[in-house]
């Protein structure tokens, strides 16, 4: 795929992509976080509950107010996926953060698809509709030392704050980036 970028598009997840979604998902963490997270908890990942469960945040959404993105190729695969909602509405995340609107509560690209503009289209499409839903502000949680953080960074995301959260047994940290102002975000080709 050497022009992957303008052969992948963004749409917003149906229902019909949750075994797509489950597969990015657990195929990142899997090949992503080799080395940074338990090799027991990698191991226990498994698509089809995540795909179950992916399923039913498809269809709650409209109550969560959650926007779920998806990366597809013209083929119809799902390459990569990004989930939003209110700040703080992710596990473990602190709530009542005036800086920030909403969070960005995941932005995966299968291993396979990474540096060729996906993400990037991603996080632009993820920053307008959380615009378009009122927000101006975001922030997310990434591992501190994993290999997202470049990614974030590059983007434009500041380093606001860290924690240690426990992943399958074993503590890591964890690193909180934010954007106080989307509009950059939303407008730039990265």
């Amino acid at each position: 795929m050497a022009n992957a970028f303008e052969e992948v598009s963004v749409r917003e997840a149906v229902p019909g992509d949750a075994l797509g979604i489950a597969e990015v998902h657990v195929t990142t963490w899997k090949i992503s976080y080799r080395g940074a997270l338990p090799d027991t908890l990698l191991a226990s990942l498994s698509v089809p509950p995540r795909a179950e469960r992916w399923a039913n945040m498809l269809a709650a959404r409209v109550t969560t107010k959650q926007c779920i993105l998806v990366a597809e190729t013209r083929d119809g695969r799902v390459v990569g996926f990004a989930s939003t909602g209110p700040q703080g509405s992710a596990a473990g995340s602190e709530a009542g953060d005036p800086a920030y609107g909403a969070e960005i509560l995941c932005l995966y690209v299968l291993p396979s698809h990474q540096r060729m503009g996906i993400g990037k289209r991603l996080l632009r499409a993820v920053a307008k509709q959380l615009m378009d839903g009122g927000a101006r502000s975001a922030f997310l949680w990434c591992l501190a030392e994993g290999p997202a953080v470049p990614f974030y960074e590059m983007a434009g995301g500041t380093r606001v704050r860290s924690k240690m959260e426990s992943m399958g047994g074993t503590d890591v940290e964890v690193a909180g980036y934010g954007w106080t102002d989307l509009a950059p975000l939303a407008a730039t080709n990265l």
